[in-house]
């Protein structure tokens, strides 16, 4: 059996800790990368959705704003005419 000095065994225990140090910053790292870009992701679809959104309120606007231009044309239009006139 290989039997270590306490050098040899602080030795190790450093490199064990060290490994394990590394491999919780690169999964941190990992993480924090795959989180960011899925957000911006999600960022970028809501930004697309509320355009679509936007362009379709503002054609619903246009349509609404020609229609009453209309009904108001009609109105004056329609004005009670007196027996004289």
């Amino acid at each position: 059996m290989v039997e270590f000095t306490i050098r040899e065994k602080v030795f190790i225990g450093q490199r064990r800790l060290v490994v394990w140090v590394l491999v919780a910053v690169c999964s941190l790292l990992s993480i924090t990368y795959s989180v960011t870009r899925e957000v911006s992701a999600v960022k970028r679809e809501f930004a697309n959705q509320a355009w679509q959104v936007e362009r379709a309120v503002i054609h619903r606007v246009a349509n609404l704003e020609t229609v009453l231009t209309a009904l108001v044309g009609q109105h004056h239009a329609s004005d009670m005419l007196s027996s004289a006139e």
